[in-house]
């Protein structure tokens, strides 16, 4: 039986930019169609989002499959579109907070739309950072699709497209020489990284093990995280702030990097990024911007990306 729902959550045109949230490096699930609306999935689901910013509303039509029979209520609906983009942080209250604690940020910030940082599902967001390392937007996102072809589960259709969810730890698990077969669809060398990621995640106690880490300090469950297949510095500190609640971890890339000796460190202009620099490039943002310090790296990041 397929399911349409249409409602809306309050939503100010101050508080969420979904072109920067969605299509900026976080989730690689998102498409822009006609007149501003998004659609992608999330939850299971298939979600099209839309801003009404003359009435503070965000609009969404959730579509699925109802194979259980089961009714789910349109607040649970909202509670998953407000969790998903984290809409009980006071983002406009944080954003003067920030202008005040840099120049920077006071500066860049008057041209960046609000970006938020989504709560997204761990071992997604794990396969995924794995697919981006040496990759863009636009191929990382046909990785992400094609293994959700493969191995996920059809969730329904949208304009006569199918979406497909992604498929679960212990499906992939179940894949006769999963690296072979990812080599084969070109995902290079992080075939094999991808197929001793899940091994290892399984062996640790898979959605249990994600709830574990959920409620270690910051540090703690970034160590453990590292002692994954695939998972570096980056790819951990990116885990940690959009799929733990850890946001403080500040993800460090170039881009991050290359602002921090531009804006607040020049004594590494020369210097490159290694292990010792992304840590004490790191503790400075969190030492500048607080205990929120992931989420405004994010808005510095995006400002390089808006358009």
């Amino acid at each position: 039986m397929s399911i349409t729902l249409k409602s809306s959550v309050f939503c100010k045109p101050t508080d969420l930019n979904l072109r920067l949230t969605l299509l900026g490096g976080q989730s690689f699930r998102w498409k822009e169609i006609k007149d501003s609306a998004f659609v992608g999935t999330f939850r299971g689901k298939i979600w099209k989002l839309k801003m009404l910013p003359e009435c503070n509303k965000l609009e969404y039509e959730v579509f699925y499959e109802n194979k259980s029979g089961d009714c789910i209520a349109e607040k649970d609906f909202n509670n998953m579109i407000s969790n998903y983009f984290r809409l009980n942080f006071d983002l406009e209250a944080y954003y003067k907070i920030w202008r005040k604690n840099h120049s920077h940020f006071n500066e860049t910030s008057k041209q960046i739309k609000a970006v938020r940082v989504l709560d997204q599902e761990p071992f997604e967001n794990i396969i995924s950072f794995i697919c981006s390392q040496n990759n863009n937007i636009t191929r990382i996102s046909l990785m992400v699709q094609t293994l959700c072809k493969l191995f996920g589960n059809r969730i329904g259709s949208y304009d006569k497209r199918d979406f497909f969810s992604f498929p679960t730890i212990e499906a992939l698990a179940t894949v006769e020489n999963l690296e072979d077969t990812l080599r084969k669809e070109k995902f290079g060398y992080r075939a094999k990284m991808i197929s001793n990621a899940v091994k290892q995640i399984l062996n640790k106690g898979g959605e249990i093990w994600f709830e574990k880490l959920k409620l270690m300090e910051y540090k703690i469950a970034k160590e453990e995280l590292l002692t994954v297949s695939g998972i570096g510095p980056k790819v951990a500190d990116c885990i940690c702030l959009m799929s733990l609640g850890k946001l403080e971890s500040v993800p460090i890339d170039r881009h991050i990097f290359k602002i921090a000796q531009d804006h607040y460190m020049p004594e590494l202009k020369k210097v490159k990024l290694s292990p010792k620099q992304y840590e004490l490039v790191a503790k400075m943002y969190r030492e500048t911007y607080g205990e929120y310090a992931g989420w405004a790296q994010a808005v510095l990041f995006c400002s390089g990306i808006q358009k």
